[in-house]
């Protein structure tokens, strides 16, 4: 069961990050990608998303990049990041992520959530 679900967000990764083609989007040879936070519900509403992001950006200036694209998984999330300068490129309902007419997410598409690809580009 586990290998099946690890099989489907994989899926679900591949899709929704082949929407977009960042290079051209930014005009950019090279960006650093943020394949998703995890924070224990017992650290979130503490900063702990903002400074894994800020973390990031900081790890892509170092490498002398530009753009950071990356999956939000949530609302939540994806305003943080809105504040943070990231842009929406893409986005994909859960509800609508369906496998043989069935939700693959039926807790996440419940709620009406939706994830995002969304990108920064961010000058030093």
């Amino acid at each position: 069961m586990q290998r099946e679900s690890f099989i489907k967000v994989m899926d679900f990764h591949f899709y929704i990050n082949n929407r977009i083609d960042v290079f051209e989007h930014f005009n950019v040879e090279s960006f650093l990608r943020n394949y998703g936070i995890c924070v224990s519900l017992k650290y979130r509403g503490k900063g702990v998303s903002e400074s894994l992001i800020r973390c990031g950006i900081n790890y892509m200036q170092r490498l002398g990049l530009t753009v950071m694209e990356g999956l939000f998984t949530s609302e939540r999330y994806s305003r943080l990041a809105r504040k943070m300068g990231f842009q929406v490129l893409y986005s994909k309902p859960y509800s609508s992520w369906l496998l043989d007419r069935k939700t693959i997410f039926p807790t996440l598409a419940e709620g009406g959530g939706s994830a995002f690809i969304m990108a920064a580009n961010i000058q030093a």
